[in-house]
């Protein structure tokens, strides 16, 4: 089963909403979104620098937070409790773990997914914010003339 794991965004609305809604302002989310959606995903799961792992309609209010003000220490207890959350909600191993999500949000977590030999993909590693829209509106602009055929 693919198992897709977003980030969440800087844009959010201003007002308490799913998660999937909170973060539906920003290109990048809108983006990712379609890819994973495009792609046959599973299940989608947004990684928060706040909540941890968010079910799409999972209701939050808006926050200012970020991994990349947070220290190392703080980033690997932060990828720990997603690690455990994710395994609760049932994500196993012989599940392709796809990460959307920068290297803030993925380093320590793919780290403990390997550990315990669960399959990590990283389409957009190494890329910038730029490069990774380019790439996935690329991907979205192939399948849907796929569609077409």
């Amino acid at each position: 089963m693919d198992i897709y794991l977003l980030s969440c965004t800087k844009t959010k609305e201003k007002r308490r909403c799913s998660a999937k809604q909170m973060y539906s302002k920003s290109a990048l989310f809108k983006l990712m979104w379609d890819y994973a959606e495009t792609a046959k995903a599973k299940k989608i799961y947004i990684l928060s620098a706040k909540y941890g792992v968010l079910s799409p309609d999972d209701l939050i209010d808006p926050y200012d937070m970020t991994l990349k003000t947070m220290s190392s220490k703080e980033k690997k207890v932060w990828a720990y409790d997603a690690y455990v959350n994710l395994t609760h909600r049932k994500v196993k191993r012989g599940d392709n773990i796809i990460f959307l999500a920068g290297e803030d949000y993925s380093k320590y977590l793919d780290i403990a997914f390997k550990k315990n030999d669960y399959k990590t993909i990283h389409p957009l590693k190494g890329l910038g914010m730029g490069k990774r829209m380019e790439f996935m509106k690329k991907e979205l602009n192939s399948q849907t003339n796929d569609f077409k055929k």
